[in-house]
């Protein structure tokens, strides 16, 4: 899901990346161009145990949005909550 929010000062960006570590979204701006993109692993290996079914697997996520204006680079944020 993503919302796009606007002030006079900004234009804000949610994205929901379930799953998805820091070291795995990447953020590429390009004028007026934002895209996001972000790899995630739904499991993990756990010590001691067999696994016997995996049904959940890894996941990519990319998301490239428009904005009116270009955006400045140098004074944009990205977090990751």
């Amino acid at each position: 899901a993503t919302d796009v929010r606007e002030t006079e000062l900004a234009y804000t960006v949610q994205i929901d990346l379930p799953g998805a570590a820091k070291e795995d979204v990447k953020v590429t701006i390009d004028g007026k161009r934002v895209a996001i993109e972000a790899a995630a692993r739904n499991y993990s290996a756990v010590d001691g145990e067999r696994l016997l079914l995996r049904e959940r697997s890894a996941t990519a996520f990319a998301r490239s949005l428009l904005l009116p204006v270009e955006v400045d680079e140098t004074s944009s944020q990205a977090r990751l909550e």
